[in-house]
Order: C-alpha cells, then structure tokens, then sequence
C-alpha cells in the first residue's frame, strides 16, 4: 500500500489481522537484538511517535506490543486549539479558502477550520499531509524495480501529473520513487 487507512503488510509476513506493521520479515535471535537498516522512511505509531522505519516500530512492538503502526509517514498533529466548539454547541464558522488538509481517514478536508470543526465533533482523526488526499493502492504483488510489465492499458495518472500505463507500471515508479508517488486517480490525467 501507499498510503494507510486499512491493514498494511506488504510482504505478507503477519500472521495476525490486527497489525499494521509487516513485523514477520524481521528476523532476530532474541527480541531485544533486532538491528534495524539506518534508512529513514517514516511510520507514525498508535503511540504518536513518529519511528525512522517500520523495522525501528517493530522493535517497539516486540518490546511493548501495546502498539501498532499508524500509517506511513511522520505523526503530525495540527493544533486546533482556537477551532474549539462553541458553548452554544454550533461549529466555528469557516471561509471559503482552499487550503486542503489529508486526514489519516483519508478524507481531504478544505481547510484547517473545516479539519478542525470535525476534530471538536468527535471525528478521530490527525493530519497526514498538508494537500488534497490521494486515491490508496495496494502495490505488495509488484515488489521491485524494473518490474516486467504488460502491454494492457489500464491508466493510472500519478501525483506527478504523469498517466502511466497501467497497475504495474505504476507501482514501478511508485518503487523508483520510495514511496513518495502516490496515486492522484485512476484513468488518464
């Protein structure tokens, strides 16, 4: 997956549903030996600390196993402190502005007092990016780069505004890029 709103485990190593983390692909001699590699692809953790990799979470899970992974990328949490709800009940009023805000529920909200006035309604949500929310695919079939790739055309525009031929074409840049591609849409852009 690119993106994290459902179950992530990419390489299909988790016995268990209700983790996130793919923790089964690290192998160590006891749980407090687990060497992790220093690359920095960030994952937010149920316990809002933002770990250098899933490797680095996992550890943290082995030890504690009270969390799992949020969702990829860091833990950012916007202060909402003045969009509190009124004593009257009624939402703080929002302007017009395009100011687009990616919640960790995959909602775009269109703008920080909108994301705000759902956070003061009870909606569990953090901010996962500043910007609009980008369509998830699952990439775990196509690992590698320079993936072989099919003929078929089945678009997929990119969030760098290129269309790419179809699923696998896709997830192979999505690879070339570590991650950082993500789905605009599916079809032309």
């Amino acid at each position: 997956m690119i993106s994290t709103s459902a179950p992530f485990s990419p390489l299909g190593e988790m016995t268990s549903p209700l983790y996130q983390a793919s923790c089964g692909v690290y192998r160590m001699a006891t749980k407090m030996q687990l060497a992790c590699p220093r690359n920095y692809e960030p994952v937010c953790g149920t316990d809002d600390v933002t770990y250098p990799n899933e490797c680095s979470l996992c550890r943290e899970i082995f030890l504690k196993r009270a969390i799992d992974k949020k969702h990829d990328g860091r833990c950012v949490k916007l202060d909402c402190t003045g969009h509190l709800k009124a004593r009257n009940g009624h939402e703080t009023p929002c302007t017009l502005e395009y100011l687009p805000i990616c919640g960790t529920n995959g909602v775009t909200y269109t703008n920080r007092c909108n994301f705000c006035n759902a956070v003061a309604n009870g909606v569990e949500v953090n901010l996962r990016y500043i910007g609009e929310c980008f369509e998830e695919i699952d990439c775990s079939e196509h690992k590698g780069n320079n993936l072989i790739c099919t003929a078929e055309y089945d678009p997929f525009c990119g969030s760098d505004g290129r269309t790419y031929g179809n699923k696998c074409q896709f997830c192979n840049a999505v690879s070339f890029s570590r991650g950082t591609l993500l789905l605009k849409r599916r079809g032309e852009c």
